[in-house]
């Protein structure tokens, strides 16, 4: 399968910008702290709602291939596979080992349109959406004024500027041609 590559570090599922990050840092902050305890999934969708309401999107350049835009997104995810953030397909179209990235980038929302499109990310509805810019490529870069977390399949990552690539086919893994996958089978 592909691996992806963020500056100086590999991912195998996927990397966020934004709004998850955020999430991320947050779960991150609290285990690291003398917060009370709570178990799994209830912790991870307190931050999840508290982050939701909270928020604020950052400036930022993107360039992909010829293109530079200067945006300020919700959420950017970047992923080989199809479930992050806690179960979420934010890139249902994902496959694992076709050479590219798939790329999830939400525009910049209010509160009640976040609440809304993350209703249509659990449904599976969002890619269609116009406020959801999704497409696949071999590179992207993100940069900003100030670091800024991001998470590489789960583990929190902090700079100013994410240069993201795919190193094709790089993993071998064992799956069952006959089950629930997202390969590109050999024949």
């Amino acid at each position: 399968m592909d691996v992806g590559k963020c500056n100086d570090r590999y991912f195998i599922n996927g990397m966020g910008l934004g709004y998850d990050a955020q999430v991320a840092f947050e779960n991150y902050e609290a285990e690291n702290s003398r917060e009370v305890k709570e178990g799994g999934k209830s912790k991870y969708w307190k931050h999840i709602l508290k982050t939701l309401v909270t928020y604020k999107e950052r400036d930022m350049r993107v360039t992909h291939g010829d293109q530079v835009s200067n945006t300020k997104t919700f959420l950017n995810t970047i992923a080989n596979g199809r479930r992050l953030a806690g179960g979420f397909q934010l890139t249902p179209r994902a496959i694992a080992n076709d050479g590219l990235l798939d790329i999830c980038m939400i525009s910049q929302l209010s509160l009640p349109a976040r609440i809304k499109e993350l209703l249509r990310v659990i449904k599976q509805k969002h890619t269609e959406n116009e406020v959801v810019n999704y497409f696949s490529t071999d590179k992207i870069i993100f940069e900003f004024d100030n670091e800024v977390p991001a998470h590489l399949d789960g583990e929190m990552y902090f700079e100013s500027r994410f240069e993201v690539s795919v190193i094709p086919r790089q993993l071998k893994t064992i799956y069952n041609p006959q089950g629930n996958h997202y390969f590109e089978i050999e024949k």
